[in-house]
């Protein structure tokens, strides 16, 4: 038996890769890899591709063109629902991924957890991912000053319109004064829960919880050209680009079922 497919996506993960095909095809031939001019000395191995595009026919009296794409419904759906989790939750690009050139909370939308309490206040679990406010708080947690009602018609004894800055509706002057999302709870999530059933004769259940922690990096060698040029010098010039390293967390663990609070644990 012999199949031919193209890749479509790869997905990492710690323990294994898997491999996503949008064209397939198994089929029965006579040839051998060996008789049509393929060789390889292990289980995976690198082809010229020009080999490989003129052995396809010779096996299965087809061009790589007329490979079908594959048929199925619940696959096509499977592979929908991996690049939407990528694109909004993540690690698109494996466990162990860099993201480069943009925040953490620009690349991916959902699953972010802050930190319920800073770490002077009592926090035994760190607060890491506050460390540079500038990478952490979004733009849009800016806290502004709200603008004066205007005062159009209003006039002084005099018969001229007040000339200050309240009065004129534009209010105070915007503050940079950043939110700081560990003490916040209103705007970023510090934990999360779930709801499940399982049999009345189980006895104990294995629970297993993966995630990630970026941390920033500085010795990365990655640049980028600035757009704009130099004012000095008039050139364009290389910049250090801003690099967030994904550290795989978690872990398993075994939960008895019996009457009583639950010890506080963590798998990782």
């Amino acid at each position: 038996m012999i199949a031919v497919g193209r890749i479509f996506r790869i997905q990492q993960e710690l323990d294994c890769v898997a491999l996503y095909f949008d064209r397939f095809e198994s089929f029965s031939s006579t040839q051998v890899t060996s008789q049509v001019g393929l060789s390889y000395d292990s289980r995976i191995s690198r082809l010229q591709w020009t080999d490989f595009a003129e052995a396809i026919p010779k096996l299965c009296c087809k061009t790589l063109a007329d490979i079908p794409l594959i048929d199925d419904s619940a696959y096509v759906r499977e592979l929908l629902q991996h690049a939407v989790m990528d694109d909004l939750l993540g690690p698109a690009n494996g466990p162990n991924e860099l993201i480069k050139d943009m925040s953490v909370r620009d690349r991916y939308l959902v699953g972010k957890l802050a930190p319920r309490e800073t770490l002077d206040e009592g926090n035994d679990w760190g607060n890491s991912a506050v460390d540079e406010a500038e990478d952490v708080v979004p733009d849009d947690l800016e806290v502004k000053a709200k603008p004066a009602p205007p005062t159009a018609g209003k006039r002084t004894k005099g018969g001229e319109q007040p000339k200050d800055d309240e009065a004129l509706g534009k209010g105070e002057p915007e503050t940079s004064d950043e939110i700081d999302v560990s003490k916040n709870q209103s705007l970023v999530p510090s934990s999360f829960g779930i709801t499940f059933c399982v049999d009345g004769e189980a006895e104990r259940i294995e629970v297993e919880a993966r995630w990630g922690r970026y941390e920033r990096i500085h010795d990365h060698g990655i640049t980028k050209t600035r757009k704009n040029k130099n004012k000095k010098t008039g050139k364009e010039e290389e910049i250090e680009v801003k690099v967030w390293q994904r550290i795989p967390c978690g872990g398993k663990m075994v939960l008895d079922l019996k009457q009583g609070p639950v010890s506080r644990r963590s798998p990782d």
